[in-house]
């Protein structure tokens, strides 16, 4: 979560804390609009190594994308959804890290993939997990459905 002037914009991140815990989000929101009246926890180690993990697991997908050929964009973090926009009307096979937004959502897609049979894009999202988890759904929807 960050503010944008008076508004407030919300990840995907921050819908999946606050099903998890409506206490944690609402402090998240506190911390944001009086950061020094909260002290945040220590970060905790074991996330740490996860969050690691999580990242080398996405490199390797990047990689072996990279490795099959396919038409790939590589955007960064602080391209904007107008070079997403952009390259989403050059109709390119694969986004990395495309920026989406919608009213008062925004994140960044782990890749968007082109189907060449109705040229719709999908999201793909990497996880370390071996099982799905409905909260790692709510990534995959479309802010104006939330």
């Amino acid at each position: 979560m960050k503010k944008f002037g008076d508004n407030i914009i919300y990840s995907p991140s921050d819908l999946i804390c606050f099903i998890k815990s409506p206490f944690a989000s609402w402090m998240d929101r506190r911390y944001l609009e009086d950061p020094a009246g909260v002290v945040p926890d220590a970060d905790d180690a074991l996330m740490a190594v996860l969050a690691r993990r999580g990242i080398e697991h996405e490199a390797r997908f990047l990689k072996r994308i990279r490795d099959e050929g396919r038409d790939l964009v590589e955007l960064s973090r602080g391209d904007g959804t107008d070079t997403t926009q952009r390259e989403l009307d050059r109709r390119r096979g694969v986004l990395f890290q495309a920026h989406l937004a919608h009213g008062g959502f925004e994140g960044f897609a782990d890749f968007l993939v082109r189907d060449d049979l109705n040229g719709c894009y999908a999201i793909w999202d990497t996880k370390l997990s071996r099982h799905v988890k409905p909260y790692h759904l709510i990534q995959l929807c479309d802010p104006a459905s939330v």
